[in-house]
């Protein structure tokens, strides 16, 4: 895999942690706080998809290939959005 290449698949995957993180927020009440039964279905087919999503979308960059250090990468997109909804959030209800 060539240097542009990478690049790109590493900046897609710091992004798509970011979305991910954002689709989180904002299927949070149905996810985490539904019946059981709902929740294990919803869970299942969120992942399901965002992993479907990934890969198809990495198959269209890199012909599917995929390193370790993309899931690091999705994680650290993750907790780095995670952060900043986090401050958003908080600025958002301490005002009045």
């Amino acid at each position: 895999m060539n240097l542009k290449l990478q690049i790109i698949s590493i900046s897609f995957s710091f992004f798509y942690g970011i979305f991910l993180s954002f689709l989180i927020s904002l299927q949070y009440k149905f996810l985490f706080e539904s019946k059981k039964i709902i929740r294990i279905i919803g869970n299942f087919i969120f992942s399901l998809d965002m992993a479907l999503i990934y890969f198809l979308l990495m198959k269209k960059i890199n012909y599917g290939e995929i390193h370790p250090l993309f899931y690091v990468l999705i994680f650290l997109g993750y907790i780095f959005s995670y952060r900043k909804i986090q401050i958003f959030m908080s600025r958002r209800l301490k005002r009045p």
